[in-house]
């Protein structure tokens, strides 16, 4: 989809009243939000051409902003809310960023970033940059067009005035996705800005959307905290992972808990957009796909040949090869292809590489235990030792499930890969998108 024709489809949207944007507090209706992306759009324009960014919120402002950034001409860094905008204007002198777009008191307010700028050169197209998660050095800007964020997206009759409940931030790829869904849809987009379990059953009993999105690592904490009972009287259609990988325990557990409502997962990412979608209720994908031409696998790591859907370049790099490395590592279990984590998560341990996923996997096998998180905790000795942190069922005995722990890692794994440190928590740590954190910790 080109400007003109996201342009064409906004004004017949505003007089069918198809599209709205809703929250627990407040709803905006089509007109309400047509109005808002027009009134961005004119403050927008002094700015064309320019480089600019916004620390963007769960909210329908918010939401207009992107639109309104996708129909004019300039190029919007979409920054995490987990900064603050003093954070933001900082990091942002690297980019070659010329303003901060803020919101006060209702009102668009062009904030000039001052300061020499170190970046090797600015984007000459409009677009949307998205910022990588910055865990292994300064966050990286993926720079994207209107044409290939809406390469993937599915329009049809059907998805007209459907539901769509958003739980990834608005700045990250997954959230632009399914705005954008819903938008070409002429549908109805549902956000939350907080995401505890009881807020999102609020928001399923309220809106009852049609279709929820969601990481894995949300969509078990959500499971954990309500009965089966309470879980079946929602009326989801669909619900759709993504962002990290969907294994075989959290698919049979939406099934068993949810037995009307449809289950996909989808490999994306924010370099290479969205790539594989699986609707067969089973991890991984079909090993078919491997065929050379769209998907391969080089040292156990998986590639993707640069599609429609792919990013143009980081902010400042030259374009990027045909071939995006995904940094994921997967093998071939007969027809299938399974996720086994990334590279960059890989514990070293005396040199030996440990998979976090493999412990996981053993930890979640063991009765009473509801979710893990595997780390690298920093030795003088060996680099790192592998560290657990384990939340179980309610009442259960901690100290009889570290023994089966560590009884079963003493059976099936070498003892460099085994759990030398277990720690009982109440919740896992996750990112701003929901997807487990995983840090190497210092001892």
């Amino acid at each position: 989809m080109n400007k003109n024709q996201l342009i064409k489809l906004l004004d017949s949207l505003s007089t069918d009243h198809a599209l709205s944007v809703g929250s627990i507090d407040r709803r905006c209706r089509a007109n309400e939000l047509i109005a808002k992306i027009d009134l961005y759009t004119a403050a927008l324009k002094p700015l064309k051409h320019k480089m600019t960014a916004c620390v963007v919120q769960q909210n329908s402002d918010h939401v207009a902003l992107i639109l309104a950034a996708l129909i004019s001409d300039l190029f919007l860094i979409v920054v995490p809310n987990y900064y603050n905008e003093e954070q933001a204007m900082g990091m942002l002198k690297d980019y070659a960023c010329d303003v901060l777009i803020s919101f006060i008191n209702g009102s668009v307010t062009i904030i000039p970033i001052d300061g020499p700028s170190q970046a090797s050169g600015s984007y000459d197209k409009s677009g949307l940059g998205l910022l990588t998660s910055g865990t292994t050095g300064k966050p990286k800007c993926v720079c994207h067009t209107l044409e290939s964020l809406t390469a993937k997206i599915k329009c049809a009759d059907r998805f007209h005035h459907q539901r769509w409940f958003c739980t990834y931030p608005l700045a990250s790829f997954a959230g632009i996705q399914v705005l954008l869904q819903a938008v070409l849809n002429g549908g109805v987009l549902i956000i939350a800005e907080s995401l505890t379990p009881s807020v999102i059953y609020q928001t399923l009993q309220t809106f009852k959307p049609d279709y929820m999105n969601g990481t894995p690592t949300l969509m078990r904490s959500f499971l954990l905290a309500h009965t089966p009972e309470a879980l079946q009287k929602l009326s989801l259609h669909r619900i759709t992972l993504g962002g990290e990988m969907a294994d075989q325990t959290i698919l049979e557990r939406i099934k068993r808990y949810m037995p009307k409502t449809g289950i996909t997962h989808i490999y994306a990412s924010s370099e290479a957009g969205a790539a594989i979608q699986v609707n067969d209720e089973q991890a991984g994908f079909s090993a078919k796909l491997i065929d050379g031409n769209h998907f391969k696998i080089e040292d156990e790591q998986l590639f993707i040949k640069r599609s429609t859907a792919a990013m143009e370049n980081y902010l400042g790099k030259p374009a990027q090869a045909d071939w995006i490395a995904t940094n994921d590592l997967v093998k071939q279990h007969g027809d299938r292809i399974l996720f086994c984590g990334r590279i960059d998560e890989i514990i070293n341990v005396g040199g030996y590489k440990v998979n976090p996923q493999t412990i996981e996997n053993l930890v979640l096998s063991v009765d009473g235990v509801e979710d893990v998180i595997a780390t690298g905790r920093k030795n003088p000795m060996l680099g790192n030792l592998v560290k657990v942190e384990v939340k179980t069922r309610q009442g259960v005995d901690t100290g009889k499930i570290k023994r089966n722990i560590l009884a079963l890692a003493k059976k099936t794994l070498p003892e460099y890969a085994g759990p030398h440190i277990i720690e009982f928590v109440d919740e896992i740590a996750t990112s701003f998108v929901n997807k487990k954190k995983r840090i190497i910790w210092k001892k």
